[in-house]
């Protein structure tokens, strides 16, 4: 719906210099949000962001990066606070334009096939427990900062990708053993003929060298027995306890991949698209997994990034002070005596003062882009779309703008004056009129 103020005439008086097509920006846009980097410039806590031009096609979303996920939480909220006056203003300017390998042990020649399942079982049962307890060592002993620098973050990329199997190792290989292991034990499950129990007993588990590096359960104490088909059942009983061992570690395998490749990859939080005039506010804060690193994530103070969402056409936001020769004039509703609503009239002033928003399209731009000269619409930020105003803005020092303009509001009247209140005058009624007026401002673009 088009606003009464804007006549043909000017929006054909417009339209003849105002050939200007709309800059719909789409896709995304991914801003980074450095932790290690807030923790050593506490002044990045609290940031506005303004290098690209963000519109309401423009989908958001923040890589929050360097930042410890695995002994940390990040939790995020979005606030809206829409701006009225920009979107009154981008309607009327609508309206003008409108027109890897596995290191497995070898089954040794020594080894029955009958016995085969139980020496799988035992292999898969020794590798579950090096691999959960080289976890558990290696976070353990990770840097407990809430922000990591970049040399930490490669190391930790290192270990998570390791293709290796070797002792220690908590990679990507270590996990494929795992399940290399589970599979064999399980396909031995009907060829076993020679067991219906076995009893775990723990062993020393030595490394390369002969060094000690740990214990772990095997299987002994085998019973005989000549009923295959019992053995079989009895197999898979053994087969189905470790794979709950084995589901559990794997478990903690995917978490420990999952937030590890988000520690150094970078963790994408989606915000998605907002309308315009919009002012959207993402704070950013830290909880604690474990109990023992409580108090340092109690001190880390909330990150909060901000952006603007502004029209998908090529207009510039501003706003400021402006004097007009609009006449203000100002009525207080109040009861007599007697019962009756009458108007007293509190306010009766030549020229009026406010405060006013603009959105402006720059046709003139100085080499530097310190200055130009654009079209501005604009409008009272008190009560968008009550006042229109059209002008020219000259914009000087990159940020400030003189605006020079003719303003249309509507102005109140007294109707039917009641006499004999003294120095207080006073009305039966009030109406509206639209009044034409010079106007003049000074105003900043924030963005």
């Amino acid at each position: 719906m088009k606003h009464p103020a804007i006549s043909k005439s000017i929006l054909l008086s417009l339209i003849l210099f105002l050939t200007v097509p709309s800059l719909a920006q789409t896709g995304s846009l991914r801003i980074p949000v450095n932790w290690f980097a807030i923790e050593q410039d506490p002044g990045l806590r609290n940031t506005f962001y303004k290098q690209s031009r963000i519109t309401r096609e423009t989908f958001i979303s923040f890589e929050v990066n360097h930042f410890n996920y695995l002994r940390y939480n990040l939790e995020h909220e979005v606030e809206q606070e829409v701006i009225v006056s920009y979107r009154v203003l981008e309607d009327l300017w609508n309206q003008l334009f409108n027109q890897i390998p596995l290191g497995i042990a070898a089954l040794p020649d020594s080894v029955k096939a009958k016995d085969e399942f139980l020496f799988y079982l035992d292999q898969w049962r020794t590798w579950l427990n090096l691999r959960d307890r080289a976890l558990d060592a290696f976070l353990e002993a990770f840097p407990t900062n809430v922000g990591l620098p970049q040399g930490v973050l490669d190391d930790l990329m290192d270990r998570i990708e390791d293709p290796g199997v070797q002792h220690g190792a908590i990679g990507v290989g270590a996990v494929a053993q795992l399940q290399a292991l589970k599979i064999q034990a399980r396909d031995k499950i009907l060829t076993s003929k020679s067991f219906t129990t076995a009893v775990f007993n723990p062993v020393a588990i030595k490394d390369d060298d002969d060094h000690l590096i740990g214990r772990t359960d095997t299987l002994q104490g085998v019973i005989v027995s000549a009923q295959g088909a019992t053995d079989a059942y009895y197999a898979g009983k053994l087969y189905e306890q470790q794979l709950q061992v084995h589901d559990a570690v794997l478990a903690k395998f995917d978490a420990f991949f999952e937030k590890g490749r988000d520690t150094y990859r970078g963790k994408e939080i989606r915000v998605g698209k907002k309308s315009q005039g919009t002012l959207v506010t993402t704070t950013f804060t830290v909880d604690n997994f474990n109990a023992a690193d409580y108090s340092i994530a109690a001190q880390q103070l909330p990150v909060s990034v901000q952006y603007f969402v502004q029209s998908t056409r090529p207009v510039m936001f501003h706003a400021g002070y402006v004097i007009s020769s609009l006449d203000d004039i100002d009525f207080e509703k109040v009861q007599t005596l007697a019962g009756n609503e009458v108007f007293n009239l509190i306010r009766d002033d030549d020229l009026s003062q406010d405060m006013s928003a603009f959105l402006t399209w720059e046709f003139l731009n100085s080499n530097d882009g310190s200055a130009s000269l654009g079209v501005s619409i604009g409008t009272e930020i008190k009560s968008p779309g009550d006042q229109v105003i059209l002008g020219l803005s000259a914009r000087f020092l990159r940020r400030w703008l003189l605006t020079v303009a003719t303003a249309n509001s509507g102005i109140l009247e007294g109707v039917n004056e009641i006499s004999g209140n003294g120095d207080i005058r006073a009305f039966e009624s009030i109406k509206k009129s639209r009044e034409w007026g010079i106007l003049v401002g000074i105003s900043v673009t924030p963005f």
